[in-house]
């Protein structure tokens, strides 16, 4: 998505689990709307449509639930001070971000993500250092987070081990530091585990950090300190979106191509074999509309509003009702329409569908799915209180 993680990336998670298409109990007489979802490492938060407020479930050792408190919880809890005129969160590794009305970004959870300068976690939303205005999308990743300004910057603040950051250094940061060559002309960004990618305004994928898999995509296993241009994606790409160690992007025909880490089948190519440079996801070459990495997982919506996910299943996060690895795109449970938004986190994917109603499935040793249990699902549940 480090010290003081519940458990490495790298280890295995084997839970029980329980194929499961509707929630546990009846939803609430006045059921919210989502407008967005954000999945992390043990937890997920939403936006609601009505009010703009944010809301998050799931694991709270580190106060990344926002609502005061460590208690984790099964079921969606407040954010406190965030009710309203929320534009966008993220839900990273322990920590989570949100991006207001107003282009101010607040963060809560550990100490080395929260962006204000500060060595003690919180579980209350504080403000990034020098950005109370200004910004236009945030993306929280393993142990980094990164933010997107309205004039096209990136800046980025936490672990920089691996050149996460992006400021050519490798030493970490509790503010935000700018990215090296990325002052302006960016588009849009996406953090995974340690390392961020961007696009450009003339639809260039540029990406840095850590490349052991080849998630840079620029042909090589090094460690990026600063940006470098993914191989063959120069121009016409329209997305990005950085997974644990591998990262993928949408074309602006609507292909879908990976690259890095395959070791489960994440790049859909139908292989396991790691690509340092852009490989065809199958099935994929026209019509996905917006993508997601997960730790070891894929997902994609197409233009048709399908929800489809590769890689990983080992927790149920493909959503097809088994638990067998997928390494090409595979249509989940019940979404073969309708969906609008789509996370992948650790083990867990979320999604929302047109009407507003939030779905998860997979990983939920912590509550994370928010049915009000922590049994694993191997196809989507409703969110308490996100029915519609």
């Amino acid at each position: 998505m480090r010290t003081g993680l519940r458990a490495r990336l790298t280890s295995a998670v084997v839970l029980c689990t329980t194929i499961a298409a509707v929630q546990l109990a009846a939803p609430a007489a006045h059921a919210a709307t989502a407008s967005s979802i954000s999945a992390g490492f043990g937890h997920t938060c939403v936006v609601t449509s009505t009010s703009g407020g944010v809301k998050c479930w799931g694991g709270n050792d580190y106060g990344e639930l926002g609502d005061g408190t460590t208690r984790s919880s099964s079921t969606p809890v407040s954010v406190s001070g965030l009710s309203s005129k929320v534009a966008a969160v993220s839900a990273g590794a322990n920590n989570s971000c949100a991006l207001t009305t107003v282009g101010a970004v607040l963060c809560w959870g550990v100490a080395s993500r929260l962006g204000n300068g500060s060595t003690v976690n919180s579980s209350r939303p504080v403000g990034v250092t020098g950005l109370s205005s200004g910004v236009s999308a945030i993306s929280a990743g393993g142990d980094h987070v990164c933010a997107l300004t309205s004039s096209g910057a990136v800046v980025c603040w936490g672990n920089n081990t691996y050149g996460g950051l992006g400021d050519g250094t490798g030493i970490a940061s509790s503010t935000p530091v700018p990215v090296v060559g990325l002052s302006s002309g960016v588009l849009s960004i996406s953090s995974g585990a340690r390392h961020t990618c961007a696009v450009t305004a003339v639809g260039g994928v540029w990406c840095w950090g850590y490349n052991a898999y080849g998630e840079l995509g620029d042909g090589t296993t090094t460690n990026g300190l600063v940006p470098v241009p993914v191989a063959g994606l120069s121009a016409g790409v329209s997305a990005v979106a950085a997974g644990g160690f591998h990262s993928c992007a949408i074309t602006t025909a609507g292909a879908t191509l990976c690259w890095g880490q395959n070791v489960y089948g994440q790049l859909g190519d139908g292989t396991t074999t790691d690509s340092p440079t852009p490989v065809a996801a199958f099935g994929l070459t026209a019509g996905t509309a917006a993508i997601t990495g997960g730790t070891y997982h894929t997902c994609a919506i197409t233009t048709a509003g399908e929800a489809r996910c590769w890689g990983s299943n080992n927790t149920g996060q493909i959503g097809d009702g088994t638990l067998v690895n997928r390494s090409v795109p595979t249509t989940v449970s019940g979404l073969s329409s309708g969906v609008v938004r789509i996370s992948g986190g650790r083990g867990s994917t979320c999604a929302v569908t047109t009407t507003g109603r939030a779905l998860c499935w997979g990983w939920n040793l912590y509550g994370q799915l928010g049915d009000g249990s922590t049994v694993n699902r191997l196809a989507p549940v409703t969110v308490a209180g996100y029915a519609k």
